[in-house]
């Protein structure tokens, strides 16, 4: 494989995958804040959950043993915004509420990219 078709290949994932999100602040061995282009705090993430900046909505976590998030609770009022389930490899079997989270299955991050169709 020559340089030019690395180059090639590079240029059409560039053109096929975009990001819906902005950039993440890591702190230590995790993600602490999610930021638009310019640099704009628009989720703050913890442990027990994650704070909507534009919102000012708190949500906590309710964790399995996986540690995978099954239920997620306004901490304000502690009504239940979203639960999901998972098969055995961490796919979304049902998902219920309208809130989504940025952590799932085992507390991995979930960011979901939009693939265009070339041809």
């Amino acid at each position: 494989m020559t340089t030019e078709n690395i180059r090639e290949r590079l240029a059409a994932v560039k053109d096929i995958i975009e990001f819906s999100k902005g950039l993440d602040m890591w702190c230590g061995n995790f993600i602490c804040q999610t930021r638009n282009g310019t640099d704009t705090v628009l989720r703050r993430h913890m442990i027990e959950g994650e704070y909507n900046v534009s919102s000012s909505q708190k949500l906590v976590y309710m964790p399995d043993q996986l540690r995978a998030v099954r239920d997620v609770l306004d901490a304000t009022t502690g009504n239940r915004v979203q639960s999901y389930d998972y098969d055995p490899y961490g796919g979304i079997t049902r998902s219920n509420g309208s809130t989504a989270t940025d952590y799932e299955y085992a507390r991995l991050f979930s960011h979901p990219i939009q693939i265009k169709q070339t041809e």
